[in-house]
């Protein structure tokens, strides 16, 4: 599993408390990436949406953090998808 670099300049304060949503929020961005590798070529898009994700929570902003949640979602899946058949069906011939 990859370790993400952090900026300490950017942390939140130590006084800011997480509220149950934000635990909620975090812990689905967590599942979502649980499975990137660390040659994953969405590795580049995946930091810039947890950068995005943890901007959003510093300024506890719910719907940019939604909304880059959204995005995260949205780059797995789509890559998720992709799958290579075993069989691929023959070409349909034309007479």
């Amino acid at each position: 599993m990859p370790t993400f670099p952090l900026n300490l300049n950017r942390m939140p304060s130590p006084t800011l408390k997480l509220t149950e949503i934000w635990i909620r929020r975090w812990s689905r961005v967590a599942e979502l990436t649980a499975n990137i590798e660390p040659d994953d070529h969405r590795l580049p898009a995946i930091h810039t949406i947890l950068n995005d994700c943890d901007a959003a929570y510093r300024d506890r902003n719910d719907k940019q953090f939604v909304e880059a949640g959204r995005r995260l979602r949205a780059l797995i899946a789509s890559e998720a998808s992709w799958t290579i058949p075993n069989n691929p069906p023959e070409p349909v011939r034309v007479a």
